[in-house]
């Protein structure tokens, strides 16, 4: 492996057009103004290249033309197997590997259960194969699960012992999972150090909303949909009616936060709240200055929630993964003040109040905490901090 510089790192991350994933990148950036990042990504992402000057973009396989049944399967085998191999030679060129997201660690389900074990196999291989690829390998900001196996599990104990530097998580269930060695650790997530554009607060209530009815996304909880899009209804309609602005805010087109967007915009006018939108356009400032102008978040999106309580804003959480309860049930997020999609009534809008009743959360310490996750990176690029 050839030697290696501390100013090239690779960058795994998750590249969808998402919020939250988004901001993790832009973080890195930013704190490494001196470090050049290369990462894969089509020319979708190529606004990175315009606005920041350390960041190289590798282009990925040409997937082939749409197939059917076995071929397509096969197709697309062979198209992650062409990607991964990209992905490592990337990394060895550059000898510093950064992987940074949240969920990255999602146990392959198949209704098949030889299926969910050959998924789950070649999903292990490829991650060992990606950071043993490396020098040096660093995690930031995940955490591990949702998975079925125990066998998953023990795999990925056994990579983040053999093949990463240095690793924190964002929660502490996760960080239970895997304490074992030092090099292991756990802060609360990065985006609660997210910086904010300076804005006026106003008396606006801004809803995180998601489409629900996305059952690759949400499965079970997608035939709560219409109750869950009621629910946001009956809680705009409960607001407005205190005389607070609404806006509807979508965090992801490639998962359809827009087709929520537009779809309970037009239940509110038929109701005839006054509201506006907002959807994720690749300019995370936007966003930011959406959520630090706003009194209350409510917040589907698990970031929205994060930035909601890091710009200062009353939050109410929208729960449909214990990933979000994981993490507020670590900062001492009050239990009361949070809306699970697995247990609720859409006619039952009592917490909308009750959040507006409550303190703003002092979240000064979590914000310092949530550094520790660069503290690794720091010291093999040589940042002080």
């Amino acid at each position: 492996m050839q030697s290696t510089t501390t100013n090239a790192v690779f960058l795994e991350c998750y590249l969808a057009h998402n919020v939250g994933d988004d901001l993790f990148l832009e973080t890195l950036l930013r704190r490494y103004p001196d470090t050049h990042f290369t990462c894969v990504a089509d020319g979708s992402y190529d606004w990175l290249l315009e606005r920041y000057h350390n960041i190289s973009l590798v282009r990925p396989p040409r997937k082939k033309s749409a197939l059917r049944g076995k071929l397509s399967l096969l197709s697309s085998i062979a198209y992650t197997n062409e990607l991964a191999a990209l992905k490592c030679q990337s990394v060895r060129n550059c000898g510093i590997l950064a992987v940074i997201g949240g969920s990255l660690y999602i146990q392959p389900i198949w209704k098949h259960s030889l299926f969910t074990t050959v998924f789950s196999l070649r999903d292990v291989l490829q991650r060992k194969r990606l950071y043993s690829s490396a020098d040096k390998t660093f995690v930031l900001g995940t955490n591990f699960g949702p998975y079925r196996n125990s066998w998953y599990k023990k795999l990925y104990s056994d990579i983040f012992n053999k093949y990463v530097t240095d690793i924190c998580f964002r929660d502490q269930y996760t960080f239970q999972l895997f304490k074992s060695d030092e090099h292991i650790r756990v802060a609360p997530d990065i985006l609660f150090g997210t910086e904010f554009p300076r804005v006026e607060r106003k008396k606006k209530v801004l809803f995180s909303v998601v489409d629900l009815g996305n059952t690759m996304k949400f499965r079970d909880l997608s035939s709560c949909s219409a109750d869950y899009d009621s629910w946001i209804v009956n809680a705009a309609n409960c607001y407005a009616n205190l005389g607070y602005d609404i806006q509807l805010c979508g965090f992801s087109t490639v998962e359809h936060d827009d087709v929520a967007v537009a779809r309970i915009s037009h239940l509110l006018a038929q109701e005839s709240i006054q509201h506006d939108c907002l959807t994720y356009d690749n300019d995370t400032s936007r966003i930011l200055s959406a959520i630090a102008e706003s009194e209350v978040i409510v917040g589907t999106r698990f970031h929205a929630s994060i930035l909601g309580l890091a710009a200062g804003c009353k939050v109410l959480p929208i729960i449909y993964s214990d990933k979000t309860s994981h993490s507020l049930d670590d900062i001492g997020f009050a239990s009361d003040i949070r809306l699970d999609l697995r247990n609720f009534k859409s006619d039952d809008i009592s917490i909308c109040r009750k959040v507006l009743a409550r303190e703003r959360m002092d979240i000064g310490e979590v914000k310092t905490q949530s550094q520790h996750h660069f503290i690794g990176l720091d010291c093999v690029l040589g940042v002080d901090r």
